[in-house]
């Protein structure tokens, strides 16, 4: 099963997206920030990334930016979340878009809608996520 690298600082948000995919199979690493992100990362490179991109210290954009630097042949996917902060969560979201996330999710968003977009980019079709969604 897929590995997934989930970043995201909200401890319950974060435990629940962790629990959700974990019931669906996948291998889950979570962190709450960029920094503790990064040596999860070179344990165990993820095939999807989901990172919230605003964050104390090491934000999501920092982290993946950093990541693409140091790793410019690593190849994952990438879902970016936001809730906005001191712009528009779209306007962030839509920065993310240009630096190659694949999905951009505006925070809060439907449970269902997020695990559908997971198994999308990781490959399940749509016959197999509608069954897991019930």
């Amino acid at each position: 099963m897929s590995n997934i690298l989930l970043i995201e600082d909200d401890q319950q948000l974060n435990t629940l997206l962790s629990l959700k995919l974990k019931s669906l199979g996948y291998q889950v690493q979570s962190a709450f920030d960029g920094e503790e992100a990064f040596g999860l990362y070179e344990k165990n490179v993820p095939d999807l990334i989901i990172t919230d991109i605003l964050m104390p210290g090491v934000d999501g954009v920092e982290f993946l930016l950093s990541i693409k630097d140091k790793h410019p042949n690593a190849h994952f996917k990438t879902i970016a979340m936001s809730g906005g902060g001191k712009i528009s969560s779209k306007d962030y979201l839509t920065w993310m878009e240009s630096f190659g996330a694949e999905v951009v999710m505006e925070k809060p968003f439907k449970l269902g809608l997020f695990i559908e977009k997971v198994n999308s980019l990781l490959g399940f079709p749509l016959e197999e996520q509608q069954g897991m969604l019930k």
